[in-house]
């Protein structure tokens, strides 16, 4: 277990609970030293106290008006002289360049017909109209939805690959981050099941996205029953599929023989944590997603049964996919991080050896475990999700 403050008493040496680990550190750190309250805003982040991550980060950046660090966790961006919501800046920048008569495309604000004649090739390389492309360090997104959406996606995903590296990195000895990833964001449902068949791969119904390990393209689309899905739904559903290509081209742990609860509970466990433009696992506040775990986490399937699918189908489906994700979800945070050394031991191992046994003999017996899981889904993973949706 991860032990706090220790505080002596009467009957010996106990821990503080987190928040009040978080409150005597804050007393400690007053109106001074903005690289101890970063210090702090990660110790939040470890234990979940997200409403004191935020507060840290405040503190920082009034000590320090000019930490770009505190900014980008806090989603701000320099606009001017000032630091303003990131969107808010972008929303400023595109109406600013717009009246210069430029456009966006790529990684720069180009004149309006050289961004057109961009576009066109792109879309006679891809088969398929688009709005713009963006560039960044990791990725090539060809979007047919708005700038500002495509912008706000591109800065998740970037993200995403710093959150996967400090989780998983020592775990799997991670090598280099992807270069130029393909993602392609789809606005109606006939083209993405079009574009994704073409590729060898065609859609499940229902299904929102995918990551195609042989070409190297994540594929963000849009739900059966709806022709636009919304664009929260939309990022959950890209950081999900990013953890798959993060596991395929960082450490390659996605081939034959790793669990489907174990890809499809670690995909959630990062696609629900959005915060912003942050992707923080462990938060549950992307609201549609923790829709799902709300209601499914609490179904009477043994969690021995979700470990023994090879793919989560049929009728519990649902249910497959919330306990998994409950389940990764207790794994790294339960009991104050008590399974959590034990788990990173069991993935290291991933996924030559990721059998039940294996599991038992890294982490516990599943029986065991079961108990306090269910508590920490009723005590802990029901009431905060509730409190974000």
């Amino acid at each position: 277990m991860r032990l706090g403050l220790l505080v002596a008493t009467a009957l010996g040496i106990l821990a503080l609970a987190p928040e009040a680990e978080y409150e005597a550190r804050a007393a400690k750190l007053g109106n001074k030293n903005p690289k101890g309250w970063l210090e702090l805003a990660n110790f939040c982040e470890e234990h979940l106290l997200w409403d004191k991550r935020s507060e840290a980060l405040r503190r920082t950046v009034a000590i320090e008006p000019g930490n770009a660090e505190a900014h980008a966790r806090l989603d701000e961006m320099r606009s001017g002289k000032d630091w303003l919501p990131a969107d808010e800046a972008e929303a400023k920048e595109a109406e600013e360049m717009q009246a210069k008569g430029l456009a966006f495309y790529g990684s720069a604000w180009l004149p309006q017909k050289e961004a057109a004649a961009l576009k066109e090739a792109d879309r006679k390389l891809v088969g398929w109209a688009l709005e713009v492309r963006l560039d960044t360090p990791h990725l090539r997104i060809y979007s047919a939805r708005p700038l500002d959406f495509t912008r706000r996606l591109a800065g998740l995903l970037e993200n995403e690959v710093g959150a996967y590296e400090r989780l998983y990195g020592r775990i799997w000895k991670s090598g280099t981050a992807p270069k130029a990833m393909q993602v392609f964001v789809f606005a109606d449902r006939p083209t993405f099941e079009k574009i994704a068949t073409a590729t060898g791969h065609p859609i499940s119904q229902g299904a929102s996205g995918f990551y195609e390990g042989g070409c190297r393209i994540l594929f963000v689309g849009v739900t059966a029953d709806k022709e636009l899905g919304s664009p929260a739904e939309l990022r959950c559903t890209a950081v999900h599929e990013m953890l798959h290509a993060l596991d395929h081209q960082m450490t390659h742990v996605n081939v034959v023989g790793a669990p489907c609860w174990l890809m499809e509970g670690r995909a959630n466990h990062f696609g629900f944590g959005i915060l912003g433009r942050q992707v923080l696992p462990g938060a549950l506040n992307e609201p549609d997603g923790t829709g799902l775990l709300h209601d499914g986490c609490t179904s009477p399937i043994p969690i021995s049964e979700v470990m023994d699918q090879a793919n989560f189908k049929g009728a519990n489906q649902p249910a497959y996919y919330a306990l998994a994700t409950a389940w990764v979800h207790f794994l790294f945070h339960g009991e104050d991080g008590r399974h959590a050394s034990a788990f990173r031991t069991y993935l290291s191992g991933c996924p030559g050896k990721a059998s039940k046994a294996d599991f038992e003999k890294a982490v516990g017996r599943i029986s065991d475990l079961e108990p306090p899981f269910r508590e920490y889904v009723q005590k802990t993973l029901r009431p905060s999700i509730r409190k974000t949706r």
